[in-house]
């Protein structure tokens, strides 16, 4: 039985949730990869788009069928909660245990049109500005206390943001006063003020929200560092929560490789991968002052970062009955997955970088089979948990 089945059906019977609760094989609270299952994407005459795997990074793929999301491709997720986006530009958020769906505006809303080919999704025009959707961020899940409208979200687009409260009735393209088309990375809500890190310096545009709800012109607080060599931005934010964080990763996957099988999949190890990150307090944050200060370790905790809401988890370092350390999953590293939701054969690989690496010392990553001619849904960190099934049953 797969695990999203698994715990739908656990929502809805007292003894099915203890049977499922206390089942150890079921990867509860552990990082996974939610991606396509490969199988049915590599046969072209049989690609079952709403059949997927929960991929635990030290055990065994587990298959999971979710029909809500037939004809849909996932661009986000924060706990229960997927944002998906239809062939026709539509987006929604999903809860993929109880399979509520949230109906969201149309980006017209935001004079953000859709245009391209019924294939491309991801394709926007605003004016004669053509736009490509990155992923929608989910900022602030919907609740039951909340009648499902407390959503925040961001549109992350490459040259525009969109911002969406779930008690307002459109989206709003967020206004930028400084000069030139900017490339975006990433974004992030924290402390009332909307991040946007911009791809070619890792300088981040700040919207404050007022206390009357609007939003300010925004202003540019600089990178942290300078790097020349090629790779990705990322924001998240402290495990406290009380910080924001910029992730800055760089290198090529050239050179000095080595394959290993593993689990049935192919754990590489590259030379000249690396990452940093920097952290600072917004409590006080300025135009033009820079206040970063470096990370030198996350502690217990590892960061899962990608099209995902930001995830910095307590790790357990688990061990098999012959005593010897899982390969992958580790504490005090940074793991990363595609950078956009449509993945393409020149995307990333999933990735994972020490925050006490040594010289010399190889950046493993998980090789996922190539797409092919066509693109597919991008893996996205995901954590099952059975915290909200009471909320769900109303047990």
């Amino acid at each position: 039985m797969d695990i999203i089945s698994t715990e739908y059906l656990a929502a809805y019977s007292k003894l099915m949730f203890r049977a499922i609760a206390t089942n150890r094989q079921l990867p509860f609270e552990l990082p996974c990869l939610l991606m396509p299952d490969l199988a049915t994407w590599k046969d072209y005459d049989n690609q079952d788009e709403w059949v997927v795997n929960v991929v635990p990074l030290d055990m065994p793929p587990f298959r999971a069928n979710m029909p809500f999301l037939h004809d849909k491709f996932w661009v986000g997720g924060k706990g229960d909660w997927l944002a998906t986006i239809n062939k026709a530009g539509h987006c929604s958020l999903v809860n993929i245990y109880t399979r509520r769906v949230i109906d969201l505006p149309s980006m017209e809303t935001a004079k953000i049109h859709r245009r391209g080919p019924s294939d491309m999704c991801e394709m926007f025009q605003m004016g004669w500005t053509q736009l490509k959707l990155q992923k929608i961020v989910v900022c602030q899940v919907p609740t039951e206390a909340g009648a499902y409208s407390d959503y925040k979200l961001i549109a992350l687009f490459d040259h525009t943001v969109a911002y969406l409260r779930g008690n307002e009735h459109g989206w709003r393209s967020l206004r930028n006063s400084f000069v030139g088309v900017p490339r975006n990375s990433d974004a992030i809500e924290h402390n009332g003020i909307i991040f946007v890190v911009e791809a070619d310096d890792g300088s981040i545009l700040c919207w404050d929200r007022a206390n009357n709800g609007d939003i300010c012109l925004p202003f540019k607080i600089p990178p942290p560092l300078e790097e020349q060599r090629p790779g990705l931005w990322f924001l998240a934010r402290s495990a406290n929560e009380q910080q924001l964080m910029i992730i800055r990763t760089y290198g090529s996957p050239i050179g000095g490789e080595v394959n290993i099988p593993y689990l049935c999949r192919t754990v590489c190890e590259y030379a000249g991968f690396g990452c940093h990150i920097f952290r600072r307090d917004t409590s006080s944050i300025r135009p033009g002052i820079s206040t970063w200060s470096r990370v030198h370790t996350l502690s217990t905790h590892s960061l899962f970062i990608g099209i995902n809401y930001p995830m910095n988890l307590h790790i357990r370092e688990p061990q098999d009955p012959d005593n010897n350390v899982f390969p992958f999953m580790r504490r005090n590293c940074v793991y990363t997955s595609y950078h956009e939701f449509r993945v393409d054969r020149h995307s990333p690989e999933i990735r994972r970088f020490s925050m006490q690496q040594e010289e010399g010392q190889l950046a493993p990553g998980i090789s996922l089979p190539g797409p092919g001619w066509f693109t597919r849904k991008a893996a996205m960190w995901f954590k099952p948990s059975l915290d909200n099934i009471q909320t769900w049953a109303h047990i």
